[in-house]
């Protein structure tokens, strides 16, 4: 059973009530064609419109289509268990409880609620990372794979993250440091250890691992 967190307002942080509309300043979100709950600022969707307007948007919401459709097949003709792709994280297990991929969108991981930036197909939840909708300790898990590189402001992001936690919840986070320039749908940092435990300070470090 997939758990959904309590949803709030992006624009004052305040709980929505019934049609996706603010208890405090009334505000009332839209859904997308797939039934989505869009909950982004009217900048957001603006400045993200642009990004997913030019040729790397496109190609990005394509490979989620792509990814869907293999996911699918694999339900029906899986791979051989001894196969194993050393150059792919390692994909999030869900905990009981609330649990958020960020990012994740045409993987389909049972036990997790994806959020995107675009109403992909698999996407439940259409919003910025760097403002999430979801109330305060909302969140038993947060996965941030591959996302982070993709932001404008990686830190505003992880503060958010840590806002919507629960306390004891758990974020799992993977980001590249040598690896090629891949724009889903920009590209903006790479990231050392050392940047990485300073982004994190406010959390508990479980482990801080390299895969090659």
């Amino acid at each position: 059973m997939t758990v959904t967190p309590q949803l709030c307002c992006v624009e004052c942080y305040s709980p929505l009530g019934a049609e996706l509309r603010c208890t405090k300043c009334g505000k009332t979100y839209p859904r997308a064609q797939n039934g989505a709950p869009v909950l982004m600022t009217a900048l957001d969707r603006a400045q993200f419109t642009v990004l997913l307007d030019r040729e790397e948007g496109a190609q990005m919401q394509a490979s989620y289509v792509r990814r869907r459709e293999r996911n699918w097949i694999r339900k029906f003709f899986p791979p051989e268990p001894v196969y194993v792709n050393p150059q792919a994280p390692p994909l999030p297990v869900p905990r009981p409880g609330a649990c958020v991929w960020l990012g994740g969108a045409g993987l389909d991981l049972p036990g997790f609620i994806d959020l995107d930036v675009a109403p992909s197909a698999g996407v439940d939840i259409v919003a910025n990372a760097a403002r999430l909708p979801f109330e305060p300790s909302s969140c038993d898990l947060i996965a941030c794979l591959a996302l982070l590189e993709h932001v404008t402001d990686p830190e505003k992001v992880v503060g958010e993250i840590y806002r919507v936690l629960k306390p004891g919840g758990e974020v799992q986070v993977v980001v590249p440091f040598c690896h090629p320039y891949h724009a889903y749908p920009a590209d903006y940092w790479r990231f050392s250890r050392e940047r990485l435990q300073n982004m994190f300070t406010t959390f508990h470090r479980r482990g801080l691992g390299d895969q090659r």
